[in-house]
C-alpha cells in the first residue's frame, strides 16, 4: 500500500526542523551542564562572573541555564513529534539570532542584559549560525517524491 502523496510532502516538511532539534538540542542540554559545571554563579549587574566553557566560550549559572532549558524543549519535541515547527522555531530567533544580535551589539567582555557574559566566538558559533540554519530549515521548500526519482530512461 503506498502513501498519498500529500501525506509524504508533510513528513518531509516535518523532517528538517525535527532533525535540527536532534542535533541542536543534546547539544544545547550538553553546552547548558557545562557551563552549569563551569560556572553556577547567578550573578546580576557589576556581580556577572564569567568562566571558559571548553577553554573558548565564557559562561555562567544564567547562560547554562538558558541553553540547558532550550536544549530539553528541543530533544521532548523531537521525541515526541509535537509542536516541532513551532519549537524549532523558538530555539533557532530566540535561542539563536535574537541572544546573537544583543551579544554582538553588547560587544566582547560585556554582560548582555546585565545578566549574560558576552563573547564573539559565543555570539557567532553557538547563537548567529545554527540561529540561520534553523530558520532555514524551517522555510527550505518540502521535497516530493516525485521530484527526487529521476524518469524511467
Amino acid at each position: 500500500m503506498t502513501t498519498p502523496p500529500e501525506s509524504k510532502t508533510r513528513t518531509h516538511l516535518a523532517d528538517l526542523p525535527r532533525a535540527y532539534l536532534w542535533i541542536w538540542g543534546p547539544m544545547l542540554v550538553v553546552l547548558g551542564a557545562g557551563s552549569l559545571i563551569v560556572n553556577p554563579d547567578f550573578g546580576v549587574g557589576d556581580e556577572v562572573t564569567a568562566k571558559h566553557l571548553f577553554g573558548v566560550f565564557e559562561t555562567n549559572g544564567w547562560h547554562g541555564l538558558a541553553g540547558g532549558s532550550a536544549g530539553l524543549a528541543a530533544v521532548a519535541s523531537a521525541w515526541s513529534g509535537r509542536w516541532v515547527r513551532e519549537v524549532a522555531l523558538g530555539v533557532a530567533v530566540v535561542g539563536g539570532l535574537i541572544p546573537a544580535v544583543i551579544f554582538l551589539i553588547a560587544g566582547d567582555g560585556a554582560a548582555a542584559l546585565d545578566l549574560i557574559p558576552v563573547d564573539v566566538a559565543d555570539a557567532v558559533t553557538l547563537h548567529l549560525v545554527p540561529g540561520v540554519v534553523g530558520v532555514a530549515c524551517l522555510i527550505i521548500p518540502p521535497r516530493r517524491d516525485e521530484e527526487s526519482v529521476s524518469p524511467p530512461a
